[in-house]
């Protein structure tokens, strides 16, 4: 099975989806972007309540363990690339693959990523530890 999770729907409309069960069970999981469920189409913001939602989720359900910030990128881009069933063509940064993504600057003027005023850059370039690239590249 294949599905989208949209976290910023699922945390204001429906409670907090139960992401961890589902990988758990071998569902392959997406995460896109819904503005009409809720306030922003940014895929990094996706990112952070997904993962936020995941905490809060397993201090309700200490059973599931939350969901690291690499796993929220793994669904990000290569989940999303599975679901679509074009795992082999894009998804990471393995050579073979078409290059998928777009390089920017988040601190520039009229940047596309959302930063508030309380993000720290240090938190996005936290996103590309090893283990991160380990699982882009896999």
């Amino acid at each position: 099975m294949r599905s989208g999770h949209i976290s910023l729907s699922n945390n204001l409309r429906t409670g907090v989806a139960k992401v961890r069960q589902m990988l758990n069970e071998g569902l392959k999981l997406s995460l896109g972007t819904d503005a009409s469920a809720g306030y922003a189409t940014s895929i990094l913001n996706a990112i952070r309540t997904g993962y936020f939602a995941a905490i809060s989720r397993s201090i309700e359900h200490p059973s599931e363990k939350y969901l690291k910030l690499a796993e929220m990128l793994y669904i990000a881009t290569l989940g999303g690339a599975d679901v679509l069933g074009m795992k082999d063509m894009i998804g990471n940064f393995v050579t073979v693959k078409i290059f998928d993504s777009l390089i920017t600057d988040p601190l520039s003027n009229n940047s596309p990523i959302d930063l508030l005023d309380h993000d720290d850059i240090s938190v996005l370039k936290s996103l590309l530890t090893m283990e991160t690239i380990a699982i882009l590249c896999k």
